[in-house]
């Protein structure tokens, strides 16, 4: 696995065999793995409006674009860490820490995420992720014998979202 401490981003992740499993190509596309905070799609006119301010608001947020500090590193774990700031605070109000965390186990890399509310005030926000991987990883394969599986059942409901705006319909 291979990092970036801008954006905290995993740009990188092979196996014994050397096969990449990550897609990095800026002919589609500027990332690889991005993390999404504090915002998950857009926001109307890409403004965030807090208590008669407005913050600009692009999508996906801003923690893909900021550099991370590594808080801790280890054999297994890899931690970085964005805290707000002066930069941060154009462009959401709030005292933060965004923390994201890898660890491997054996062949799997687990990606977990912890936020902290440092206001004094309630703080909304989203995270997520926005991987792009290589498929098919094999010449031999196509893109259809690949699946994404569940560990176990869950309820999903489904917002639905303007193609056009990428705002939630009404």
């Amino acid at each position: 696995a291979t990092f970036l401490t801008s954006g905290a981003e995993l740009i990188s992740l092979k196996d014994s065999k050397g096969t990449e499993y990550l897609m990095r190509d800026e002919r589609y596309w500027g990332y690889t793995a991005p993390h999404l905070f504090p915002v998950i799609g857009m926001l109307q006119d890409s403004t965030l409006r807090h208590e008669g301010r407005n913050y600009p608001q692009k999508r996906h947020g801003f923690a893909r674009n900021m550099e991370f500090q590594v808080a801790s590193q280890k054999e297994d774990t890899l931690v970085f860490d964005l805290l707000s700031s002066e930069k941060t605070k154009s462009l959401y109000p709030f005292d933060f820490l965004f923390r994201v965390i890898y660890t491997l186990n054996n062949t799997a890399l687990t990606i977990s995420y912890q936020v902290e509310n440092r206001s004094s005030e309630v703080m909304p926000y989203s995270v997520g992720a926005h991987p792009a991987y290589w498929v098919p990883f094999q010449k031999d394969e196509e893109f259809t014998d690949y699946a994404l599986v569940v560990e176990k059942e869950e309820h999903l409901e489904r917002v639905p979202i303007n193609s056009e705006t990428g705002l939630l319909k009404k």
